[in-house]
């Protein structure tokens, strides 16, 4: 089969030292995604003939893992996008038949992204239908529109296609936006529909930056619950007072305090935080290249209330931190 137009040709089996497949359960579609080790058989006994004169029987899941997944990046846009639409549709049979095949398929780049049409893992992109995650994620985040129909996104959730943010995410975003104020400042086409044409990347990334600084603003206590007035705990029975020292893992809390220090370390450190490029106040001390950069990292940054205090030494947030945790953390 010519994995090009679908067309067949005849060959030698006898003086052929090519391995040869004959694919289960194939359809008339699979011709574009099939090599020319693929032989074509329209019946059950052709089929039958061809095993016993040597050819290999393939299942439809080591179809996609063996030789459609390693050839995406070599696929057209086009055949990119009905391998995918195939993929998606077979999934729930494939899955059933095969256990390891879902997480195998997650984790393969084979989703083209939305801006540079890079192929990534499903795992890796985010869900476009989401408002909070459109927002705060660039576009490149997201699978590509083609992709993104209502039956083509239940078969990417189904593969892990994230949809909410947690602290890996948080991460990711604040480099995303790192990123963008420093890559470019050149005009570039309209990342998100609100936005105007003319704005540039490290404009959209500032947007981006009040956004993430908002999201953290009115989730204190699951992402900073360290950062919260101490609860006093209520009187504890003697059992209670026993099990908590038998059965508290010391060990497995400091590890998650090392990470959780590790993960606010890094956001720290992090150019993300939105901030002024002009004086809020015409006599405030200045310094003329604040104009250059949209955002700063949390730690270089003062809040507006603090502005006659050091708006020469630190950048001034030009956001609203209603959370005096959070303020803290600046």
């Amino acid at each position: 089969t010519n994995e090009q137009t679908s067309d067949t040709r005849c060959i030698s089996l006898s003086t052929s030292n090519d391995t040869h497949y004959v694919l289960s359960g194939a359809t008339s579609d699979d011709g574009i995604l099939q090599t020319s080790q693929f032989l074509s058989c329209k019946s059950a006994p052709e089929k039958k003939l061809l095993l016993e004169l040597g050819c290999n029987e393939i299942t439809r899941s080591q179809f996609y893992l063996k030789f459609v997944f390693p050839n995406m990046s070599k696929y057209t846009l086009e055949t990119q996008r009905i391998a995918m639409q195939k993929l998606f549709r077979e999934l729930p049979t494939l899955i059933a038949m095969d256990v390891d095949f879902k997480l195998l398929v997650s984790e393969s780049k084979i989703i083209p992204s939305a801006a540079s049409q890079t192929l990534k893992a499903p795992c890796e992109l985010f869900d476009p239908t989401v408002s909070q995650l459109r927002s705060l994620m660039d576009e490149d985040s997201f699978p590509t529109r083609e992709l993104c129909t209502h039956e083509n996104l239940l078969g990417l959730r189904a593969l892990g296609l994230q949809i909410s943010l947690t602290w890996e995410v948080v991460l990711q975003c604040a480099k995303s936006i790192e990123k963008d104020a420093t890559t470019s400042a050149t005009p570039t086409p309209n990342i998100h529909d609100d936005y105007d044409a003319n704005n540039t990347m490290a404009e959209l990334a500032k947007i981006r930056g009040r956004e993430l600084l908002s999201f953290l603003d009115q989730n204190i206590p699951k992402f900073f619950p360290e950062l919260l007035p101490k609860v006093k705990p209520q009187s504890k029975s003697i059992f209670a007072r026993v099990s908590s020292v038998v059965f508290n893992d010391s060990e497995k809390k400091k590890l998650q305090e090392e990470e959780q220090a590790m993960r606010i370390h890094t956001l720290l450190s992090t150019k993300w935080i939105p901030v002024c490029t002009t004086p809020p106040h015409p006599f405030l001390p200045w310094k003329d290249s604040y104009k250059n950069t949209t955002v700063a990292m949390p730690s270089e940054t003062i809040g507006v209330d603090k502005m006659w205090l050091g708006s020469y030494t630190h950048r001034i947030v030009d956001g609203n931190v209603h959370s005096k945790e959070l303020q803290k953390m600046f």
